[in-house]
């Protein structure tokens, strides 16, 4: 009898050098291409996404090349798109901002008059071009939804971190540390930048499998990235530590009471803790946990980010003992969602925020996919009739026991009268 794997947990569909996650070390690791996160330092976003995509960590010139490329395609953006989605903002105003970039993403396919050329090297070259697009896209998306003009503002071309200080440019944050913001959104960038075979990972593999687009597996993968079980994940953590902040909620035994009441006892999880993956933490929320506190200490953090901190430091040590023999540790939405609240993005756009990010791994997935590719096709194990509605147990069926005739039973047999209703079309 074949084994089910609910979820497709511990099951190995393909080899990759892009991402490794050791699990079950202590500490636990995380590489990319064989490096260590916690050994990148200060290093900026789009040498992690040139090494993610290539395999190698670029030289001078292939670096001056590849920033140049981004710039470029970021010129290139296409102003009439702005104003479709604005159109389309204004014409329903509860249409969430991930969306919104969904279809900026599907816009951007059509204004490209190449976008079905088959092979790597075109797929990697459209890759690229989203990679440099996206983090405008949602700026874009994001003074769309606010209302602030011009929707198109460009900069960072010429920093050090290009790509975050695009983001600072779009977000125009006030009254922090523009060194230090730009400095945490870029390693947040990477932190994000990759995580093996994820859900929208998988989703974006699985498309490319079938021979087609790139721009429809990323417009796939934003769709999977959009579930509050993956990337939607961020939005509830800030929303519940607001939550607590209003409430006065502070100390840790007024925490964890509220806690228990409100998810434990309701059978509820608390969003920003556990992973599908890591059982003994994930080494990205430690280093987020510190851009955190490197941004409100370098800037003039108001008293609810403060509050926040304090109640997000509580509230993870609550979590390490709530449940005996079993900690539960803070993945890396949890400190994600306040180090971009922390800077003034609107928890609405974590979700487009993690995106930005994560497109660099999965450029590189799809050109690993392409490079190698085999069409994904699972299966899943028939359940009879008699399993389903009945509750009864049949040995396992064999093409050679059916017989399609409707008054005959699938085991060769007269069926039952009481079987009459299953015939009838529904």
């Amino acid at each position: 009898m074949p084994i089910v794997h609910e979820g497709l947990r511990d099951i190995y569909v393909t080899e990759t050098n892009i991402c490794g996650i050791f699990s079950s070390s202590i500490p636990v690791k995380l590489v990319y291409r064989d490096q260590d996160i916690t050994t990148l330092g200060d290093i900026s976003y789009e040498k992690i996404a040139y090494l993610l995509i290539y395999g190698v960590f670029p030289d001078e010139d292939e670096y001056a090349l590849f920033l140049n490329t981004l710039v470029t395609s970021r010129k290139k953006f296409p102003r009439e798109i702005i104003g479709i989605l604005e159109k389309i903002n204004n014409k329903n105003k509860e249409i969430d901002s991930i969306s919104l970039v969904r279809k900026g993403i599907c816009l951007l396919s059509a204004w490209d008059h190449e976008s079905n050329e088959k092979g790597t090297t075109s797929l990697t070259k459209k890759g690229i071009k989203l990679l440099a697009q996206l983090p405008l896209l949602t700026g874009i998306v994001y003074r769309i939804k606010t209302n602030k003009k011009p929707y198109f503002v460009s900069g960072g071309d010429s920093d050090k971190f290009p790509t975050a200080a695009l983001i600072n440019s779009m977000f125009q944050v006030d009254n922090l540390n523009k060194e230090k913001t730009t400095e945490a959104l870029n390693a947040s960038l990477w932190l994000h930048a990759e995580h093996g075979l994820n859900n929208s990972t998988f989703t974006l593999r699985n498309i490319i499998s079938t021979g087609s687009d790139i721009y429809s597996a990323i417009i796939g993968a934003l769709g999977s990235l959009k579930g509050p079980l993956h990337g939607g994940a961020s939005v509830e953590v800030i929303t519940l530590l607001r939550d607590l902040e209003e409430k006065n909620i502070i100390l840790k035994e007024k925490i964890k009471e509220y806690i228990q009441n409100a998810y434990f006892d309701e059978g509820k999880k608390v969003s920003g803790f556990g992973h599908a993956v890591y059982k003994n933490g994930d080494p990205r929320a430690k280093i987020l946990r510190k851009l955190v506190l490197n941004t409100i200490e370098s800037s003039n953090a108001t008293r609810e980010i403060k509050r926040l901190f304090l109640i997000a430091e509580n509230l993870e040590k609550i979590m390490l003992k709530i449940k005996p023999n079993k900690p539960l540790y803070p993945n890396v939405d949890y400190w994600a969602s306040l180090l971009y609240y922390s800077i003034g993005i609107p928890a609405e756009m974590n979700v487009s925020m993690f995106a930005t990010a994560r497109v660099a791994g999965w450029v590189a997935h799809a050109k690993e996919q392409s490079e190698n590719n085999v069409l994904y096709r699972p299966r899943a194990l028939y359940k009879s009739v008699f399993e389903m509605n009945l509750g009864l147990s049949f040995p396992a069926f064999s093409e050679s026991l059916i017989n399609i005739s409707p008054e005959i039973s699938l085991l060769g047999e007269q069926k039952p009268a009481f079987l009459s209703k299953f015939n009838k079309p529904r």
